[in-house]
């Protein structure tokens, strides 16, 4: 089919603009009453109350936080708004639009239904040229029924919420950010209600409905291959030509660019597609803020109605790039790797709140904060947002509206199709969107959400992720977070900060983050008298509806109360602070070694609340923000440190994402006692490559000072010119989650077995006859026990030997067990009869899944597995087991070049075996290890002797 025979730019995305002429607002006070969700018939408003729309009706009209004040309903509310159809819109089509309504809606004109819809983010329109009047009053009611789930809090009920979820909200039905969080409560201060602008359109011939713009770029980037596809409705009678012409200008830059065309086509009453297929030589690009301009046209539609002048069809900005991303993870914008350094991003939970300044004012803290990217998590924000990423230049990963668990029926799974593709065609022509992701933490992917189905969801995701790449073949689709991206959250619900030194999780992090308590004038808005600085039930209870996981905070990450709120406030800013940004940096000094980018969890608090975010509700930023800032400088010295142990030394390195080198620079370390005077100070020169992290090579000792005398190391980045690239800095603050006494006194605790060196190697048989004469150890049940229940000598006993060489470091084995069973493959031997070996090589405490560390199993069958290492180990670690009446004995050789070490008299190794006993299939009946300590882990000791 004929249509623009030409264009001068890859028409890589549109944002769709309707063009402000022929638009009549119907924005403004309405008449409103709840009914019951039955009611279909339109009731009688004689005693209605007025609500400002657009609003959620939770805010009764304001754009303000109204707490308790709220309207805290569920159900259906009917509304009500008289209109006069303007004169000029005589002779045409009229068409009333919604932007957003949520949820079930129906429409009526003068008591006539025009339509229904079921959403929460969709725009929707019906024409009511029929059911209008000229010149007089006409009535429009608007039912819009938001309903609770049906709650099954203890079963799996289907459906039901919040496990088996029947509508499609995701942050706004079912989320731990919610008001209520996760308890019963979690459904409260709804969504409903008409959230966006209504207002109707007067249309002469062409409305037109979608534009999606399909690009393949081709030569290096020097030509693009595109499909622009037009799908317009038509209201002449029967086939008619129209005579149209576009205009492409530039939008936001100055360029020589400008293309003006005509042509003509046939059109059907009716929905009419067109495609057509263009190849555009040398076309300008998108960039992320970080790497470039985000380069901008205006392409605009037109009808011909004179021989100069036209009325606008379309209006639309675009813009053009390219992006990949492979199965490691890696991204690339046209054609350049780019790592992602963003956040989660949940604006508010009423959605009217939100316009174009706010928006503006978030986005721009993303960018003062150095992230590149944000995650539109489970839900979809209103446009103006998605047009200021495109204009500023942030990346978008946008998830679609599931969070956690759905019933798996099959017309659920039909309507979720159906909405992912109206999310997908709604935003399809944004430059800054990269990835679509069809559901956050889907319960077949995440081991702690499987109940009574395994499989739970996972039809419903295969098909949202056939239909999306169906949709859109230009980005990556990811069928559900959490599947491949990692979602650690090491020192909030397990482990410690200190974890992250092993860089938890998958090559690329889509979540990770600790809860922080907002700034105090926002703690004053949320919390009065008691419940301020709450110390029984009731008022911890007002808290846990405000999202506070207490267990978590005093269980797991040990945050100390102190004696006032400024300090409750104080700790667990600083707290989150640290884990923002020792998590942080540990991830950006992998990157393309091991890492490829990173999402943060998160940035904005969406209501009053204490979650994971570093901004609260009311736009202050919280300590943590500036963690996050400082750890995504787009050039920055780094210094590696542990958190285990009291502050000795640093590895200093540094981390460009950019796409320039800067060779000649120089790194200026300075350690600054609490007086300001420069106790010591170093100065590294370093040629910085582009888009890489290199350690300089450098080891800086006698920091000590830090936590001892409140000193501060300050490290400056700069340039062969002197100029400043980046700074970073380690003072106490971020140590101070760390109990230096505890770990201490671990290590004083840990037990000792001695290794003898042996001049022959051991010969593996499962016989303990040439262990004999060597020291040995016995495991106490009754100190070991870590957990089940140990019934007496016969239950289990267990005594251990250790010897090397030069090659090998060897171990024996001697358990007393009533009853040996271990028939599981290997990677599952741990659940049955078992002894995991833990070995830390240089003593300085295991973390835990670290590669450098080691959890090796062995078990009755001589099987053998490294979970550490992930691999069954047979090509280095060799076994021997034999089993008896009375038990089994069990040898085993481990080469020093698997342990990644060298052995040497007097070497210490952290080391500690833990027993699996199991007495019958029900379950384990005890675990003993030898020596397990936190914080840490702090691992008995090792010693080779000679």
């Amino acid at each position: 089919m004929r249509f623009l025979k030409t264009l001068c730019v890859l028409l890589l995305c549109v944002s769709a603009v309707y063009a402000e002429s022929g638009l009549f607002s119907l924005n403004g006070k309405w008449k409103y009453i709840k009914t019951t969700s039955e009611d279909e018939s339109i009731p009688s408003f004689r005693k209605a109350k007025k609500m400002y729309i657009p609003s959620n009706w939770f805010l009764k009209g304001s754009k303000r936080y109204p707490g308790e004040k709220g309207l805290d309903y569920s159900g259906t509310i009917w509304f009500k708004k008289d209109f006069k159809v303007p004169k000029d819109f005589k002779g045409k089509k009229v068409i009333l639009c919604f932007d957003m309504v949520d949820y079930f809606t129906d429409v009526f004109v003068n008591n006539v239904k025009v339509g229904s819809h079921a959403g929460c983010f969709q725009p929707f329109y019906f024409d009511i040229t029929d059911n209008i009047k000229f010149g007089e009053k006409n009535e429009l009611a608007v039912r819009v029924d938001s309903p609770a789930e049906k709650q099954n809090l203890e079963s799996d009920e289907d459906p039901g919420w919040p496990r088996k979820q029947s509508i499609i909200k995701g942050v706004f039905g079912y989320h731990d950010a919610r008001p209520g969080g996760t308890s019963e409560d979690g459904q409260k201060y709804g969504t409903g209600g008409i959230v966006g602008d209504v207002y109707l359109k007067g249309v002469d011939n062409l409305y037109m409905e979608n534009v999606r713009i399909e690009p393949y770029l081709k030569d290096n980037y020097t030509k693009a291959e595109l499909v622009i596809k037009f799908k317009v409705n038509s209201y002449g009678p029967g086939s008619t030509d129209r005579q149209l012409f576009y205009k492409i200008t530039p939008y936001n830059f100055q360029g020589n660019c400008e293309v003006k065309k005509e042509f003509k086509e046939p059109f059907s009453a009716g929905i009419n597609e067109f495609s057509i297929t263009e190849t555009i030589e040398n076309p300008e690009l998108w960039w992320s803020w970080d790497h470039g301009k985000q380069n901008l046209y205006k392409f605009e539609l037109f009808e011909r109605t004179g021989e100069n002048s036209g009325k606008p069809v379309y209006c639309s900005t675009f813009g053009i790039r390219e992006i990949k991303i492979g199965k490691d993870w890696v991204w690339t914008l046209n054609g350049k790797k780019i790592f992602i350094k963003g956040s989660n991003y949940i604006s508010t939970q009423w959605l009217s709140q939100m316009d174009r300044k706010k928006y503006a004012k978030d986005i721009d803290m993303m960018i003062d904060a150095n992230l590149n990217a944000i995650r539109v998590h489970a839900h979809v924000e209103k446009k103006d947002f998605y047009r200021l990423c495109d204009e500023k230049g942030v990346i978008v990963w946008q998830d679609f509206v599931l969070q956690w668990g759905y019933t798996d029926k099959a017309d659920f799974i039909k309507e979720a199709v159906r909405q992912e593709q109206d999310m997908i065609e709604l935003l399809f022509n944004h430059p800054s969107i990269f990835v679509w992701c069809c559901h956050n933490e889907s319960p077949w992917a995440m081991h702690w959400m499987q109940k009574d189905d395994a499989d739970q969801n996972k039809l419903l995701d295969e098909a949202l992720e056939k239909k999306a790449k169906e949709i859109d073949k230009t980005r990556y689709t990811h069928m559900a977070s959490g599947l491949g991206d990692g979602h650690p959250y090491e020192g909030w619900y397990g482990g410690a900060i200190s974890n992250y030194k092993s860089l938890p999780g998958e090559p690329f992090i889509t979540e990770y983050g600790a809860q922080a308590i907002p700034v105090k004038s926002t703690v004053l808005k949320m919390f009065s008298g008691k419940t301020l600085f709450p110390q029984e039930d009731a008022d911890w209870a007002v808290w846990k509806f405000h999202d506070f996981q207490k267990d978590v905070t005093f269980n797991t990450a040990k945050i100390n109360m102190g004696n006032s709120i400024d300090e409750f406030i104080r700790n667990s800013q600083d707290y989150q602070a640290i884990l923002v940004k020792y998590a942080t940096e540990v991830y950006r000094r992998a990157m393309w070694s091991r890492m490829t980018g990173m999402f943060h969890f998160m940035f904005i608090d969406c209501w009053p609340s204490i979650t994971w975010s570093v901004v609260d509700y009311y736009r202050k930023p919280k300590k943590g923000y500036y963690a996050l800032q400082t750890a995504f400088q787009p050039v920055m010295p780094s210094a590696e440190y542990s958190l285990d142990l009291p502050p000795a030394k640093a590895m200093l390195w540094v981390i460009n994402d950019t796409y320039r080198a800067y060779p000649g620079s120089v790194l200026y370390a300075k350690l600054i006692d609490k007086e300001k005077k420069v106790k010591e100070k170093w100065s590294i020169d370093v040629d910085i490559p582009a888009n890489q992290a290199v350690y300089t090579g450098k080891e800086i000792f006698g920091l000590e000072a830090i936590t001892t005398d409140d000193a501060v190391l300050e490290l400056e980045l700069k340039d062969k010119d002197g100029n400043l690239l980046g700074t970073n800095y380690l003072d106490k603050s971020c140590y101070s989650a760390k109990d230096y006494e505890a770990v201490e006194n671990a290590r004083k605790d840990a037990p000792v077995i001695k290794s003898l060196y042996v001049k022959k190697e051991i010969v593996l048989d499962g016989g303990l006859d040439d262990w004999q004469k060597n020291e040995s150890a016995r495991i106490n049940p009754e100190h070991s026990l870590e957990n089940g229940e140990f019934t007496g000598d016969t239950d289990i006993q267990v005594e251990m030997y250790s010897a090397w060489d030069k090659t090998n470091l060897y171990f024996a084995f001697d358990i007393t067990d009533n009853e040996v069973i271990n028939e599981r493959i290997v990677s599952d031997i741990w659940q049955e009869d078992c002894i995991e070996i833990f070995i830390n090589p240089d003593n300085q405490g295991l973390i835990w899944g670290n590669e450098k560390d080691y959890q090796i199993g062995v078990a009755p069958g001589s099987k053998q597995y490294a979970w550490f290492q992930k691999t069954d180990a047979l090509d280095y670690v060799k076994v021997a087991v034999k089993e008896s009446k009375t038990g089994y004995t069990a040898e085993v050789k481990i080469p020093w070049d698997f342990l990644k070490t060298k052995p040497g008299p007097d070497k210490v190794i952290g080391f500690s075996p833990a027993i699996h006993d199991l007495d019958n299939q029900d379950g384990t009946s005890c675990k003993l290890n030898w020596y397990f300590k936190s914080p840490g882990i702090i691992l008995g000791k090792l010693i080779l002797t000679k």
